[in-house]
């Protein structure tokens, strides 16, 4: 048994390993492949607070180091539809005027605190260590802090530009090495009545989907309603609406606010309902669930190592779409290396040019397709599996599209 990192109790056992694999955004140079690192990548549930989380995390000064050189910001059309629809619907649920401040950690490039702007006319702050990516959202007109998010710079926030009526969290909190701290401080930055808005990757959905690529180093906890909620909870807030969005393959936006002395905000039905779920149907709140997911992941695992290595056998040609961090996970632990794949496109320019994380692969521009086309194409990225074969579709009118997850299956790009 583990301590859990969450509640502080003894009872987090281990259900699963992925072996040695190197940080999911650790995108190489050349001359950096000698000395990549690996580190154990072990998961283990929580039997008091029901939290899925990585046992021992690679170490922190490894995970800040990978996000301050971070590389990555949403591509695509999937992704800017999403965070304008988010932006929107924070706008709308929490009726914010041209007067509200809405702080967002975790910012990337400001795509949300940009639709949030749009809709509102509000004050906006975002926070964001990576240094590239954070020079690229004050050349777009949002107002950016380069760093962490440590009490601080809560503090100087505070102090600054006053409390924010928002604090938006997205596809941050899973990434963060002291979880309960990082929740004290952005609490403590809130007006009174302020809200929390937090929307991550949901771990019940991964668990239908046996969607393992969602595990890599940087994501250090698989959050479920229910154990977000208890987590939550012992902070003294209150979860009062949630919803599962079909984005990142599946992720659960929750609003929560400080939990009132005689019963607070009205709890909309929407958490009854997935609560329910959870316990019900997906049964979360168990660790026989998980044991059984571990068994799915490795037959699935040799299921598309067989898949792409018969391909590879019969002399075809093999490239691969998309260099997600998730992309880590599904090369190194499936061993779908370099020899399998003979490069990645990306339409990144952040990652073009640099290689793979443990499998070397070169990460190329699109015009690749045409220069050097394969004959089939593993999409890597397959939650943006529509998006990408429509755009490659005119590139490639004679290739095979791989789908790695939930299924490995093998598609004409027609169709």
């Amino acid at each position: 048994m583990s301590v859990c990192k969450a509640c502080g109790e003894d009872k987090v056992e281990q259900f699963f390993s992925f072996g040695k694999l190197p940080m999911g955004n650790a995108f190489l140079r050349k001359d950096q492949m000698k000395a990549e690192p690996t580190f154990s990548l072990d998961l283990g549930f929580c039997d008091e607070c029901k939290l899925v989380q990585q046992i021992n995390p690679a170490p922190q000064e490894v995970i800040q180091s990978v996000y301050k050189n971070y590389a990555y910001v949403p591509f695509g059309n999937t992704l800017e539809t999403h965070y304008a629809g988010l932006g929107r619907a924070i706008a709308e649920e929490l009726d914010l005027t041209k007067d509200s401040f809405v702080l967002d950690i975790g910012s990337n490039d400001g795509i949300l605190l940009r639709s949030i702007k749009q809709s509102k006319g509000c004050k906006i702050l975002g926070v964001e260590p990576a240094v590239r990516i954070s020079e690229m959202a004050r050349q777009a007109g949002v107002p950016t802090l380069t760093g962490f998010f440590t009490p601080e710079t809560a503090s100087a926030i505070a102090d600054e530009h006053g409390r924010a009526d928002v604090v938006t969290v997205t596809q941050v909190l899973q990434h963060v090495t002291d979880l309960v701290q990082f929740l004290k401080d952005a609490i403590r930055v809130l007006k009174p009545g302020g809200c929390l808005v937090i929307e991550g990757r949901y771990f019940g959905e991964t668990i239908k989907k046996v969607s393992f690529d969602t595990v890599y180093h940087e994501m250090l906890y698989f959050f479920t309603l229910e154990s977000l909620g208890n987590l939550l909870r012992r902070l003294g807030m209150v979860v009062f609406k949630a919803e599962q969005i079909d984005i990142y393959g599946g992720s659960l936006r929750v609003y929560a606010r400080k939990a009132a002395p005689k019963g607070g905000a009205k709890v909309d039905g929407s958490v009854k309902d997935i609560l329910g779920m959870e316990r019900g149907s997906l049964k979360l709140d168990r660790m026989s669930t998980y044991e059984d997911f571990a068994k799915q992941v490795y037959l699935l695992r040799d299921e598309l190592y067989k898949l792409v290595g018969d391909i590879k056998k019969s002399g075809k040609t093999i490239a691969g779409y998309g260099a997600p961090s998730t992309g880590t996970t599904l090369l190194s632990f499936c061993g779908l290396g370099g020899g399998m794949i003979d490069y990645v496109v990306d339409d990144s320019p952040l990652k073009q040019g640099l290689y793979t994380p443990g499998t070397h692969i070169p990460i190329v521009p699109s015009s690749q397709l045409t220069k050097q086309p394969p004959d089939y194409l593993l999409v890597i990225a397959w939650r943006l599996a529509k998006e990408i074969t429509a755009k490659v579709k005119p590139l490639l009118p004679n290739a095979n599209i791989i789908i790695p997850l939930p299924s490995p299956r093998i598609i004409p790009v027609e169709a």
